[in-house]
């Protein structure tokens, strides 16, 4: 069923037809938020002093008439009302062809179409009124006022990775498949076939021989859910996950193309009190966000960096500032005794490098904020050449590129902290040249 399609133009919010629509700040509208402002929506506040969160109900109702939900007030730690996560993608909302209505706590609210179609196959559930749901363009007041100002979205970011280990059940809505593809999705979801087999056309052993199922498998897992940064820590961090495409429904092992780097980052690399933060930063440095600073902030709850805490108002130059900082303490803390310090001042430098290329700056934004870093942790590396790092770096870039084509089959390879000591041995031959 396709989600219906606004008749009319709501409240004073201008639609944006045909080629995607900027704001004044050069970046994609948001018509969603736009409309959800313009219309007044009223949340239930949440008392910041806690670990209050909201969840939703999706009631359910007929086809052809609107979508309805209902919040529910509750705590990460309550017992009172388990509930599921959904970890999914926002998808496009610069036009109205995105975005659909639903009545939301008997408000009109505006979603975006991926949504509206989980919420959609949701309703038709006889459960969906007796299930929580923490989802969080619905959840988190996307749109605040001048005087409700960032708080409440930065107090429930900081406790996101808590919302998803916390949940009985992490739901991934990887969107709706074409009308085309069903039965064959559905025929693999039964089968649990061996991806293996299915991928390999040379293999005879696999009863997936037919181009429709093997389309069909290969679209599975290159949706672009798997591209997004977000849904590393939902992954990682849940308790029990299932996939959802459109009404078929698929295990970690049959989308495992897709996993299998996320789980060996997190057991190999994770440290006693999480992931490092350095480390994170060259594994995902090719996955996206429609907001640079939710390449730091949508990683937080597997990172060992209590220092760092979300922050929508600050900007992408601070927020390096205080990362860079945060690496190079990780760092001072886990090499001193292993490496000498020019392999050390290396590793900081190509560090540095990703984190620009992470946060979309350049060395001209990050003047005043390197010599402050420099001042502070008492490490220079302006001597390295960034040359130095560009090959590596372009590697490293390409090599991100392949793995998402190759839908993660390879995953993302990340700087080996061996590829530091080689580093430095070619400084110092520049050096002696």
């Amino acid at each position: 069923m396709e989600p219906p399609r606004l008749t009319h133009r709501p409240y004073q919010a201008t639609p944006a037809y045909g080629k995607p629509a900027s704001n004044e700040n050069g970046q994609p509208r948001q018509l969603d938020h736009e409309y959800n402002r313009a219309s007044g929506f009223h949340y239930p506040p949440i008392d910041l002093s806690t670990r209050q969160i909201r969840l939703v109900r999706v009631l359910p109702s007929a086809l052809g008439s609107p979508i309805r939900c209902e919040f529910v007030m509750s705590s990460i730690d309550s017992t009172n009302y388990p509930y599921t996560a959904l970890s999914y993608t926002w998808d496009d909302a610069t036009s109205e062809y995105g975005i659909v209505k639903i009545i939301l706590d008997g408000q009109d609210f505006w979603v975006r179409k991926n949504l509206w179609y989980f919420l959609h196959h949701t309703r038709l559930k006889s459960t969906a009124s007796h299930t929580q749901y923490w989802i969080d363009a619905i959840c988190i007041n996307q749109t605040p006022s001048e005087e409700e100002d960032m708080n409440e979205k930065n107090h429930q970011v900081q406790l996101m990775g808590e919302i998803y280990s916390g949940a009985h059940m992490v739901v991934a809505w990887l969107g709706e498949p074409p009308e085309r593809m069903i039965p064959s999705l559905e025929r693999i979801s039964r089968r649990g076939v061996d991806m293996k087999c299915l991928l390999d056309i040379k293999d005879p052993s696999s009863d997936f021989t037919d181009v429709s199922t093997r389309t069909a498998y290969l679209d599975l897992i290159s949706r672009p859910y798997f591209t997004r940064v977000w849904v590393v820590q939902e992954i990682i961090l849940a308790r029990k996950i299932v996939f959802k495409y459109g009404s078929s429904s698929f295990n970690s092992i049959q989308v495992s193309n897709g996993l299998t780097q996320m789980k060996h980052l997190w057991d190999n690399y994770a440290y006693p009190h999480g992931l490092r933060i350095d480390r994170a930063i060259m594994e995902f440095l090719g996955l996206k966000s429609s907001n640079p600073l939710d390449k730091i902030y949508g990683l937080l709850g597997l990172l060992d960096a209590d220092d760092i805490v979300p922050d929508y108002a600050k900007s992408r130059v601070d927020l390096y500032r205080d990362v860079l900082k945060a690496c190079i303490r990780g760092i001072w803390r886990d090499w001193a005794s292993r490496a000498d310090e020019l392999s050390m001042v290396v590793y900081v430098g190509y560090v540095r490098f990703c984190l620009l290329e992470l946060l979309e700056l350049d060395d001209n934004a990050v003047v005043h904020a390197d010599s402050s870093v420099k001042e502070e942790m008492g490490i220079d590396w302006t001597a390295i050449p960034p040359d130095l790092f560009a090959e590596e770096l372009g590697d490293h870039v390409i090599d991100i590129n392949r793995a998402e084509r190759r839908h993660f089959r390879s995953g993302t390879r990340g700087m080996a902290p061996l590829c530091i000591f080689v580093l430095a041995g070619r400084y110092r031959s520049s050096c002696t040249v």
